[in-house]
């Protein structure tokens, strides 16, 4: 996924979570664990290359 980066240079951290279900109700969130986050400069960095 492609995040523009006006968004993500205003975002103080950006959560990735696996999603396990539904939310309960219409407006709660959807129930998951974080599986990676980036929090500060992080998430601006490029993307790391295998070696």
């Amino acid at each position: 996924m492609l995040l523009p980066a006006p968004a993500v240079a205003a975002t103080a951290l950006i959560e990735v979570v696996r999603t396990s279900g539904l939310p309960r109700t219409r407006n709660s969130p959807y129930p998951g664990e974080v599986v990676a986050h980036w929090a500060g400069a992080a998430r601006a960095a490029p993307p790391r290359t295998a070696p």
